[in-house]
């Protein structure tokens, strides 16, 4: 049993990871925030993800759109936990009826 050694070529790959990683987590802490003070541009973005999304699909795009931007709204606004707020918007989506 031998143990393989690290390359030069494996090395830099998982060095560029980590790059990559960092980079990443940097811009999207940076986005977070920006939406946490202004939440209309992450429910906005959110929606229309939610609403490509469901399209791609093909069920309820609307419903889906609207169930997505509410969460997102409750998590930025109201700086609910995700599973809560996704719980919150269940709940009404369910008393609509859609």
């Amino acid at each position: 049993m031998t143990s393989e050694q690290p390359t030069d070529e494996t090395l830099s790959l998982s060095r560029a990871a980590i790059v990559f990683e960092r980079s990443a987590e940097a811009i999207g802490d940076v986005l977070w925030r920006r939406m946490r003070r202004r939440p209309y541009l992450g429910v906005a973005a959110t929606g229309a993800a939610a609403l490509a999304l469901a399209s791609f699909v093909g069920v309820g795009e609307l419903a889906f759109a609207c169930f997505a931007g509410y969460a997102m709204f409750n998590m930025l606004r109201r700086h609910e936990p995700p599973s809560q707020a996704f719980h919150d918007a269940a709940r009404i989506e369910k008393e609509l009826g859609l």
